[in-house]
């Protein structure tokens, strides 16, 4: 599934024969994240504050989620059947838990610039490019956060080691 922010569509290539459905997502698509169980992709659109959710058998939107403005990454705990988005224009992550239906905007750090999930814990996280900090939101406290001072200037990037719950 290829990101076209060009046009406002998704490439879904098949394999083994390489055909390539093109499909109409919201306006400025920046991330996208394949949901094993369910089979959809949720595709992050930047310009218009919503995630489409994407049929990727029949190569179609099945249904648009309403997020936080400037959404910019996509996670996905296939545990708890639960999408995270966060949203660089309103420093927030929304979540959608498919299961039941919950969903919750949280506040995080100023400018969130990546997005990590620890599936084991849960433990949701973003590293914040406006302020230098990381935030950690706590699944089973009812999404609570806690943010902490980074160790240098310019937070960009970030990755979990699961086997030891390291962040880096």
């Amino acid at each position: 599934i290829v990101v076209n922010g060009g046009d406002d569509t998704v490439s879904i290539v098949k394999r083994p024969d390489n055909t390539v459905t093109m499909v109409a997502v919201g306006a400025a698509p920046v991330a996208v994240r394949h949901h094993i169980t369910d089979g959809r992709a949720y595709v992050a659109n930047s310009g218009a504050g919503t995630v489409s959710k994407v049929d990727t058998v029949a190569g179609a939107v099945t249904e648009t989620l309403t997020v936080g403005a400037g959404p910019f990454a996509v996670a996905i705990d296939k545990g708890l059947n639960t999408i995270y988005v966060m949203n660089r224009g309103d420093n927030t992550v929304s979540m959608f838990n498919l299961n039941n239906g919950k969903t919750a905007t949280i506040n995080v750090g100023v400018t969130p610039v990546a997005l990590a999930i620890d599936e084991q814990v849960p433990m949701i996280f973003t590293a914040n490019g406006g302020d230098n900090t990381i935030s950690i939101i706590d699944y089973w406290k009812d999404n609570q956060v806690h943010n902490y001072q980074s160790l240098g200037q310019g937070v960009s990037k970030l990755t979990i080691d699961v086997d030891t719950g390291t962040i880096y």
